[in-house]
């Protein structure tokens, strides 16, 4: 790796160095003591020395007069010694920025590639109250260009929960940031300056709770500029008295007391009240006490009067601090009272009934609402005129001009009076009573003591009963109920129902029960009056009767599935009856979602029991949804339930289990059957993983990369110049992520990546991400998406595996590298990826080799040899995953001898071929042998026998040793393989002949003279003889 040791070393004591800062550095807080005073800083006291060191950073160590304030330096080159400087210098470090030799003084810094700076003030609220705003001024100046014609800026940020300069959580203020607009190559003066100034508002610093103010040195592109802070000022706002509205009380017709709860936060306060009709209030009363202090809540009030009756108010307090706007309490609302109203007037008696109106001059106002009660029975006039239990709230409009009070009895007296409530609810006494009495009833007349109930809906061809009661006075004969189709009547519930019914009576009838059997025989509605005449009755008297018939369907609620498997599943539902009883029942599925009813596969359910059935599907695809439906039938026709769905699972895995009849040269492979397998896909191999895997990885460092678009097969993408390690602050070379939308995408590797690792830094990054993606063939998908902020300048080695957290998933084979920007750069190094790849291996014809069934013969194999076999399960376009790995061993071949022969005879002293029969073909074979009887064994090594079984090897022959003897097979031993003893056919006479010379015997004679040449084989010469030994012409 490039960073180097003495990096990283130095690094860490930085960072010691910082701790053991802050560790001494928290009494340093400058106390803000007095509420909205004014703060200024004008740096002067950090002088003019060439450098000063101060413990820990702390300016205070420097002079008293800068208590609060602190800087900080991270990076290679960091320290806690600032320099006095014109701007002209270019060395990266916190200054004391000025004239050569002038005391007004700037707290400024110039960042480089080794040193980031950072500054701040640190104080603490002694005020006694919560500040809620603070106002800050300050004069930002620029005392070097470093690059031209662009822009660098010191960001502001603050923390309510920091300690130190490096820790808590920073909010950016960018009204507060102070940047130079880009200009020419300038120092040892001011260049440019800018007054900034603005609120921050919304804060909640509570009494002895701290605040941090800093300015962070951004990372320009190229070269940066010397910037600081001058004049600074800062004033704290408190938050001002707390105004609480509290509910009015002793309110009346006319008047109230407003209330409310005010703690004057430490100020002193003015109290009042605003009220009127509504949230405009146009009155402002003063409150009592008329002024507060302290930081306690005090009870404040105020009496009003001459307010409306039964009218709504609004009010609020508030509590004014001098000349500042006055902190106004939350809206509340009441209403005054009513009025109690006038004596209610009673008139125009009837045998039942009585006129009553409300009595007039009670001064409420129209909206005011009143309710009538009759004081005997308690019970209050009803809407419709009746009397009944409930309040019933009406304007005077609504009764006027008056309410006929029906439903009495004839001959009594019945005393009303009036009750009023406002509009918040509060309710008057009840005024005076008026009374009034009923007329005596003398005609025959019926009323109705007990209402008949509804029927409602009922299956036509079933009877319900239901009654009513009557009473009747001054009859002079027998009531009849007259028919009305659909009903019966009885005087009894038991007793016998008939169309009309005669009411028998002496005159009076009390409660007189009639029972009515509902009866309908058509789907329809049933409603009329019952009818009852007689009596003398003048006219008829009607009771109401409602119903209809219907002919209700069953109903079915399709549910859940359960069980589900690969092949199979169970269905429910549940059913609801109807008018008819349910003569089927069951499920109807397919695949296609939305099928029409009846248009599906039908499983007709049999275990119907308290309105619930199940269903077993089987012979279902595997991992296929399935889309299902309940029906039942009744005499209605049949009826679905809404459509439910399920999936089937994934087939599952098969199990391979031993081999049988294993041979030599083949072997059949088994397995279990799986549910819902319509056939396998066999595998064999001599590998128990299928094939070999291999590793490779990727590495770049960057050490030659300058400026590219790609390197190493890397893609460089973006809308910024990518820059080497210079302004990153790290040691070449680095690839600096500068601009949004920067990337590095990889090559796609061979294989799927193992691990991925880099190095990454960033620079001035006080917001912003690292998108770091891999793809998996198809997509992209997130690995990390780093933060930014938490790397601002310092730096991680990443590193992704399959136990990292986050981890790395299986499946990536290529990665890509994307920045966000906030602020700063980013800056990537060493990049390493490592990969497997794998080469699969199989006997040749058994790869994905189809099989209908759970067995294979696997044939074409080699002898005694180690095999492995898998297989995966199949159902249409579903494959399950691989089964376990069964191996098997091939069986030996016998080791075989036929015979040994010497292929022909040979002279002394030469080498004789010997030919060895009935071996195994092509088989490698070690020959043991004699060549005395009972003489040492001898070998032949690497005999090797030709597809017909027959091997050769050669021996030298002498008459001295092998004349006379036989060359004896005593083993054959096959390399490998046990030897095996050879005691028959086993054999052979050696064949070798001595040394001789030629002799011819002269039968005839010669002529002198002549050659004597071969004999021919006829006599053309006149010599005849023989040759010994034999002369062989052919």
């Amino acid at each position: 790796m490039k960073k180097l040791l003495h990096y990283r070393i130095l690094k860490l004591a930085v960072l010691l160095c910082m701790c053991m800062f802050w560790s001494n550095s928290q009494a340093q807080q400058y106390s803000y003591a007095t509420m909205s005073s004014t703060y200024s800083q004008s740096f002067d006291d950090l002088g003019l020395a060439a450098t000063t060191t101060v413990t820990g950073g702390i300016l205070n160590n420097k002079s008293a007069n800068l208590n609060g304030w602190y800087f900080v330096e991270s990076g290679t080159s960091a320290n806690t010694t600032y320099s006095a400087g014109t701007g002209s210098g270019t060395g990266g470090d916190t200054y004391s920025l000025g004239t050569a030799s002038g005391t007004d003084r700037t707290l400024g810094s110039l960042r480089s590639g080794s040193v980031a700076p950072t500054y701040g003030f640190y104080f603490k609220n002694t005020t006694g109250s919560t500040v809620t705003s603070i106002d800050i001024a300050y004069t930002g100046e620029t005392w070097r260009i470093g690059t031209a014609n662009r822009i660098d800026q010191l960001d502001f940020q603050y923390s309510t929960t920091a300690t130190s300069l490096t820790t808590g959580t920073w909010v950016d203020y960018n009204a507060l940031d102070y940047a130079n607009p880009g200009q020419a190559l300038g120092s040892g003066s001011i260049q440019h300056t800018s007054a900034i100034s603005a609120t921050i508002s919304g804060l909640s610093i509570a009494n002895n709770a701290s605040f941090f103010i800093r300015w962070v040195d951004a990372d320009a592109t190229s070269s940066d500029d010397a910037m600081g802070i001058n004049n600074f000022t800062m004033k704290a706002s408190p938050s001002g008295p707390l105004v609480t509205t509290s509910a009015a009380t002793v309110i009346t017709a006319t008047g109230a007391t407003l209330n409310a709860s005010i703690n004057a936060n430490g100020t002193t306060a003015a109290t009042s009240f605003d009220y009127g009709l509504d949230n405009t209030y146009g009155t402002n009363v003063a409150g009592s006490p008329s002024s507060i202090s302290g930081t306690s809540a005090t009870a404040v009030s105020a009496t009003i009067s001459g307010l409306s009756v039964n009218t709504q108010y609004s009010f609020r307090a508030n509590a004014k601090v001098g000349t500042n706007a006055a902190v106004n309490g939350t809206e509340i609302t009441f209403y005054t009272l009513a009025n109690k109203p006038s004596a209610p007037v009673v008139s125009n008696p009837a045998i039942h009934a009585l006129t009553v109106a409300l009595g007039a001059s009670d001064g409420n106002p129209a909206a005011t609402l009143f309710a009538i009660q009759e004081t005997t029975s308690g019970n209050y006039v009803q809407t419709g005129g009746t009397l009944a239990a409930g309040v019933v709230w009406r304007t005077a409009a609504a009764w006027s001009p008056s309410i006929t009070v029906s439903g009495l009895t004839d001959n009594q007296t019945y005393t009303f009076h009036v009750k009023a409530k406002n509009g918040s609810g509060t309710e008057t006494l009840f005024s005076d009573s008026t009374s009034g009495t009923t007329l005596q009833n003398v005609s025959p007349t019926v009323t109705l003591s007990a209402a008949l109930p509804a029927f409602g809906d009922h299956c036509i061809n079933t009877s319900s009963t239901g009654s009513f009661a009557i009473n009747g006075v001054n009859l002079t004969s027998a009531l009849t109920v007259d028919a009305l189709t659909g009903y019966a009547f009885s005087l009894t519930e038991t007793g016998t129902y008939t169309s009309t019914l005669s009411v028998p009576n002496s005159g009076t009838l009390s409660g007189q029960v009639i029972w009515v059997k509902f009866t309908p025989t058509t789907v329809q509605v049933y409603n009329g009056p019952i009818s009852i005449s007689g009596g003398g009755l003048a006219a008829a008297f009607n009771v109401t009767a409602s119903g209809s018939g219907v002919n209700t369907a069953s109903g079915v609620v399709t549910g859940g599935s359960a069980s589900v498997t690969a092949v199979s599943a169970t269905l429910s539902a549940t059913t609801t009856a109807g008018c008819s009883a349910i003569s089927a029942y069951g499920i109807e599925y397919s695949t296609s979602t939305g099928f029409a009813d009846g248009s599906g596969t039908k499983q007709a359910g049999s275990n119907l029991s308290a309105n619930a059935f199940s269903v077993g599907l089987s012979g279902l695809t595997p991992n296929t949804p399935y889309f299902y439906k309940a029906y039942v039938t009744d005499g209605t026709g049949t009826v679905y339930g809404t459509q439910q769905t399920f999936t089937t699972s994934n087939l599952g895995t098969p199990a391979t289990t031993a081999a049988t009849v294993v041979g030599v040269n083949q072997f059949t492979a088994n397995w279990n059957a799986l549910p819902g397998a319509a056939s396998y896909r066999l595998d064999v191999s001599t590998s128990s993983t299928f094939g070999t895997s291999t590793s490779g990885s990727f590495n770049e460092n960057f050490n030659t990369y300058v400026s590219a678009a790609s390197l190493n097969g890397l893609t460089l993408e973006g809308t910024a110049n990518y820059t080497t390690t210079g302004s990153s602050g790290l040691a070449p070379n680095s690839v600096q992520f500068n601009s949004t939308g920067d990337r590095i995408t990889t090559q796609t590797f061979a294989g799927n990546a193992t691990s991925l690792a880099f190095y990454l830094k960033g620079n001035g990054t006080s917001g912003g991400t690292f998108l770091v993606e891999g793809f998996d063939g198809t997509s992209w998908a997130t690995i990390e998406n780093i933060s930014m902020s938490a790397l601002n300048n310092s730096d991680r080695d990443v590193l992704y595996n399959a136990t990292s957290t986050p981890a790395l998933p299986a499946n990536f084979s290529q990665f890509r590298f994307t920045y966000t920007r906030t602020a700063g750069n980013v800056a990537f190094d060493d990049l390493n990826v490592s990969y497997g790849t794998f080469t699969p291996s199989y006997v040749t014809g058994y790869n994905n080799l189809t099989v209908n069934g759970t067995s294979q013969v696997v044939s074409g194999l080699a002898e005694n040899t180690t095999y492995y076999y898998r297989v995966r399960a199949v159902s249409g376009a579903n494959t399950s995953s691989n089964s376990n790995a069964t191996s098997v061993l091939t069986a030996t071949a016998p080791t075989t001898f036929g015979g040994i022969t010497q292929q022909a005879p040979v002279c002394d002293n030469t080498a004789a071929t010997f030919v060895v029969t009935g071996l195994l073909a092509s088989s490698t074979s070690t020959l043991s042998y004699t060549t005395i009887t009972g003489g040492a064994v001898q070998t032949i090594t690497n005999l090797v026998a030709d597809v017909s079984g027959t091997a050769t090897f050669t021996l030298n022959l002498t008459v001295a040793a092998n004349a006379g003897h036989n060359l004896t097979v005593t083993a054959i031993q096959r390399n490998g393989f046990a030897p095996l003893v050879i005691n028959s056919n086993n054999a052979v006479a050696f064949a070798v002949n001595a040394p001789v010379t030629p002799a011819f015997t002269q039968v005839s004679p010669i002529c002198s003279g002549a050659a004597l040449s071969a004999l021919p084989t006829t006599s053309t010469n006149g010599v005849t003889g023989t040759w010994s030994p034999a002369l062989n012409n052919t």
